[in-house]
C-alpha cells in the first residue's frame, strides 16, 4: 500500500510506509504532516495514520551532537535582545512573543533583517487533550460568490454572520487576535461601524500572515489594498483556498 504526503503546499510520493517511517525518524517528515492512502476520505496527520516505526539500530560510536547554531541579536522596542539560538526564536515567535516583523542579527550578516526572512518555521504544533491528538482546524470554506450573494439576499446580514465566522476561525489560529471583539464593538458604536470593521479585516490579515508563513508556512500573501476593498470576500477566497489544500493536499495558486 502507498501513501501520499502534503509538505508545504506540495503533494509528494507515493512512498510505502516503512519509507514513511524512515523519514519521520529521520526528521524530514513532521508527524503533523497530512498523509493520504487510497480508501481515506480526507487527509489526516502523520501520526494519526502512520505507526512508529521500529528504533534504529544502534551504531557503533555514538554521533557528536549536533552544533546549536549561530546566536542572533533582536531589535525590538528600540532596544537590543539577546542572543538566542534558532530554536528560542521559533519558540518566541509561536507564543508572539516576538513578530516575524522584528528585525534580527548574527556574525557575518551585512545588515539587520526581519525575523521572518532568517528564522525557520516550525511545524505546526497539535492540541492534545487526554491523550487524542487533534489536527490544526478547518477553515470556513464557502466561495466568495455565495457570500456576496447570500449577503445581497439577506441586506448584509449574512456577510455581517460570515465575517464573524471568520474571526472566530483566526481567533483559533492566534488567541491574541481581537478581531472578534472589535466586530461586536462595531456593532454597538453602529455609526462608526465601518472603521471597526476594516480594523478587524487588518488584524485577522496580521495574524494569518504570521500563521500561514511561520506555523503552516504556504508563503500566504495578502494584499493590503484587496484587504481595504474586498474585505471579507477577499479573505473567503484565501479560507477556500487553505481548505482545498488541508483536504487534498494541493495548494491552487494565489
Amino acid at each position: 500500500m502507498t501513501y501520499w504526503v502534503a509538505k508545504n503546499g506540495q503533494k509528494q510520493g507515493p512512498y510505502t510506509l516503512e519509507e514513511l517511517q524512515r523519514m519521520l525518524a529521520g526528521g524530514s517528515l513532521a508527524p503533523t504532516d497530512l498523509v493520504w492512502k487510497d480508501g481515506m476520505t480526507q487527509w489526516a496527520p502523520m501520526l494519526q495514520v502512520v505507526p512508529a516505526g521500529p528504533p534504529p539500530a544502534a551504531t557503533p560510536a555514538a554521533a557528536p551532537p549536533p552544533a546549536q547554531g549561530p546566536a542572533y541579536w533582536v531589535a525590538r522596542g528600540g532596544q537590543k535582545q539577546g542572543p538566542y539560538l534558532v530554536a528560542d526564536l521559533q519558540r518566541m515567535l509561536a507564543v508572539s512573543a516576538l513578530s516575524p516583523a522584528d528585525f534580527a542579527w548574527k556574525e557575518g550578516m551585512a545588515q539587520w533583517v526581519p525575523l521572518g526572512q532568517v528564522v525557520p518555521a516550525t511545524p505546526p504544533p497539535a492540541a492534545v487533550v487526554s491523550g487524542v491528538v487533534f489536527p490544526p482546524p478547518m477553515p470556513p470554506n464557502l466561495h466568495w460568490g455565495l457570500v456576496w450573494l447570500f449577503g445581497a439576499l439577506t441586506a448584509g446580514i449574512f456577510i455581517i454572520v460570515w465575517l464573524f465566522i471568520e474571526a472566530s476561525y483566526v481567533k483559533k489560529l492566534d488567541p491574541h487576535n481581537n478581531s472578534t471583539t472589535l466586530l461586536i464593538v462595531g456593532l454597538v458604536l453602529l455609526p462608526l461601524a465601518g472603521i471597526f470593521f476594516i480594523i478587524a479585516l487588518f488584524g485577522m490579515r496580521r495574524s494569518l500572515l504570521n500563521y500561514y508563513n511561520l506555523t503552516e508556512p504556504i508563503g500566504l500573501r495578502l494584499s493590503g489594498a484587496m484587504t481595504f476593498f474586498f474585505g471579507i470576500l477577499y479573505l473567503q477566497h484565501h479560507f477556500s483556498r487553505i481548505y482545498e489544500w488541508k483536504r487534498t493536499g494541493v495548494l491552487f495558486p494565489q
